[in-house]
């Protein structure tokens, strides 16, 4: 499923690519490629927040073993589970 929303965000950011370069002028090109890009951006988003949940998770994890962090990680490592968990049900 990661592998095909990766796709999914590869195909979003190549739309954006042929929007900026302009289709070498084809309007029509450019208002499909906008319609796609559009249609995507919902799922890219929340696949986007995904992979900043999980690596904002692993870095809360890694504080855990630092005494002083402890709390304030241990804290952050539930919200972003949670938060991981919400995303997932999607």
């Amino acid at each position: 499923m990661l592998d095909k929303l990766a796709g999914i965000d590869a195909r979003y950011e190549k739309l954006n690519r042929l929007m900026t370069e302009g289709a070498a002028g084809d309007y029509s090109k450019i208002a499909e490629y906008g319609r796609e890009r559009a249609s995507l951006e919902e799922i890219v988003g929340a696949y986007r927040e995904y992979q900043t949940v999980l690596k904002d998770l692993a870095g809360a994890r890694a504080l855990l073993d630092d005494s002083s962090m402890a709390d304030l990680a241990a804290d952050e490592v539930r919200t972003l589970e949670k938060r991981r968990d919400e995303l997932e049900a999607h």
